[in-house]
């Protein structure tokens, strides 16, 4: 945790130099052992990724900077999200690429300068605490958190680097061009001079699940320009039954992955599945999810939907979605850009279906079934993944 540094809590930035963690960061898990009659034998439940709240506090010196940044105006703000749940920012020192390797292709990735990358997490500030020995010295400030979900990394498109004063609001269902909404995130220069001071601005998408279009998952771990590498993604597989390498370093990302997963032009009979083998403890697992589609398509016939179309996409995973007071967890059906109102029914003895862990990972996806109007065929099955790497 000691290489990180935090930027942001909601929409507040602030600039607190000379960082320092303080020793109680801590995780714990919320384990309970539980005795059997007539034994010395107890029970302990696996509740490996199953985290209490994070806590932790920084400390550091707080600087007036120019007419643009007042650490007294700054402060006033930092007080107001004590209490508030809300997505914190961080940044940590790492050279996570190679430039030239990268042939240059986009010039603003090609300085030679440090390598930041940002991450995001959720959680809430607990306090806001200001110390001065001396009028005439800078504040020392000290501010204290509970997280509770894991790190990750910050991604281009849910967030962009401005000034505090932009709304920015994107419409539209789908990216007309995905470059055009990758942007630059502040070099070194920019970020520890206040080059000017600015702040990262939600991108507030008019519909939200531009998040499980595929071509941005694509996108977003696959651009040549400004490419990330906390996480993997792999679009319209149609070769079933094959195994797919997921790497991610466990040394770094020592969480579980938050993965998702985009599947269209199902058959509306048969089951499709998602098998995983991961590392759990000294041995390699490996999981089933499946759904069954005959039941799906009965779902959404008897919910006035018609049935199960080719044109569906079926969303599972790592999700919680909500639309219309409704929350759709692991699973949910887009058709035409909109939430069908019906909750798919996976079987799967995890925490979603197609969980991998750290280090290396396989997934395959699988049908079967008589396919495409009881012929066999599922050449047209499109499945699609993104696994976002994660840390505690």
């Amino acid at each position: 945790m000691s290489n990180i540094k935090l930027l942001q809590i909601g929409d507040r930035p602030f600039h607190v130099h000379k960082q320092t963690i303080f020793e109680d960061y801590s995780i714990k898990s919320d384990i309970k052992s539980q005795d059997f009659m007539y034994s010395y034998h107890k029970a302990l439940p696996d509740l490996q990724w199953m985290n209490g709240a994070t806590s932790f506090s920084i400390r550091g010196t707080h600087l007036s900077i120019g007419t643009s940044y007042n650490v007294d105006d700054v402060t006033k703000d930092l007080m107001k999200w004590i209490g508030k749940p809300t997505t914190i920012i961080a940044y940590e020192m790492r050279d996570l690429y190679n430039h030239q390797a990268l042939g240059c292709a986009c010039e603003a990735s090609c300085d030679d300068g440090c390598k930041i990358t940002f991450l995001q997490t959720y959680g809430v500030l607990k306090d806001v605490n200001v110390t001065s020995s001396d009028t005439a010295q800078p504040n020392e400030i000290s501010l204290s958190f509970d997280i509770f979900n894991f790190w990750k990394e910050l991604d281009y498109f849910s967030w962009i680097w401005g000034s505090n004063n932009q709304v920015p609001i994107f419409g539209g269902n789908t990216f007309p061009e995905l470059d055009t909404f990758i942007n630059e995130f502040p070099n070194c220069d920019i970020l520890f001079n206040c080059n000017p001071c600015m702040g990262f601005q939600y991108a507030n998408w008019e519909n939200r699940l531009i998040y499980f279009d595929k071509d941005l998952w694509y996108e977003q771990y696959n651009n040549d320009c400004v490419p990330q590498n906390g996480g993997v993604s792999s679009v319209d597989i149609s070769n079933l039954g094959v195994w797919f390498l997921i790497n991610a370093d466990k040394d770094r990302w020592n969480a579980i992955p938050e993965s998702i997963y985009h599947a269209t032009v199902l058959p509306n009979t048969g089951t499709l599945s998602i098998g995983t083998r991961r590392k759990v403890g000294f041995s390699t697992i490996t999981k089933q999810s499946t759904i069954n589609l005959d039941d799906l398509n009965t779902l959404l016939s008897d919910s006035g939907y018609g049935g199960l179309y080719e044109t569906d996409v079926l969303i599972s995973g790592d999700i919680s979605f909500s639309e219309n007071g409704n929350m759709y967890r692991p699973s949910f059906i887009i058709r035409n850009n909109s939430v069908l109102d019906v909750h798919p029914k996976w079987v799967y003895d995890s925490w979603f279906p197609g969980v991998i862990g750290t280090g290396y990972s396989q997934v395959s996806f699988n049908y079967n079934g008589v396919g495409y109007d009881g012929f066999g065929d599922i050449s047209r099955i499109k499945i699609s993944y993104v696994h976002h790497f994660r840390r505690m």
